[in-house]
């Protein structure tokens, strides 16, 4: 497989799709969702070289994407899994979490609270340790008004649950 470069294919009107290179290197795990409140997608991507990655999708399919760095020295497995405004703020955060491919960050899951609401600054908040992640997804399971937090490991049959307390400490 060849991890150097990663491709847009978008879709013209002829039912075709055309490639772009878009300027992602060394990415995979992909996951779309509005980190700047604009109402337009932004990708996110594990580089498997280099760290976790935002990236603002151009209008011209023929332009390099914004890639904006959400956290430094990750590679390997710590896989961006949810998009969502886990600390009840107004912005969306991402949800990662790390399997048996992860190296040292291996069994961990973190919250990248998006600090700026544009998703130019970013603070890693670990939650958890001692447990692998791996397709886990993020949404308000309780129904109380925040967002929480399923999982499970890579090898297994436990699916865990992370409630998110924000709305409980705020009674």
């Amino acid at each position: 497989m060849n991890y150097e470069s990663c491709y847009c294919f978008g879709n013209p009107k002829e039912a075709q799709f055309q490639r772009y290179e878009n300027g992602a290197i060394y990415a995979y795990d992909n996951i779309a969702g509005d980190i700047n409140g604009d109402g337009k997608p932004e990708l996110f991507a594990l580089s498997g070289q280099e760290g976790l990655f935002c990236y603002q999708i151009t209008e011209n399919p023929e332009k390099k994407w914004k890639q904006l760095l959400i956290g430094e020295g990750i590679s390997g497995g710590i896989w961006p899994y949810g998009i969502a405004d886990i600390d009840n703020d107004g912005d969306a955060d991402v949800f990662s979490g790390g399997g048996p491919m992860t190296g040292d960050l291996s069994k961990r899951c973190f919250i990248w609270e998006n600090k700026d609401s544009l998703g130019g600054e970013w603070i890693r908040h670990e939650i958890l340790t001692d447990v692998e992640c791996f397709d886990a997804v993020a949404g308000d399971v309780d129904g109380d008004g925040d967002i929480d937090i399923c999982s499970k490991p890579w090898k297994g049959k436990t699916v865990y649950y992370l409630k998110n307390m924000l709305m409980e400490r705020k009674k």
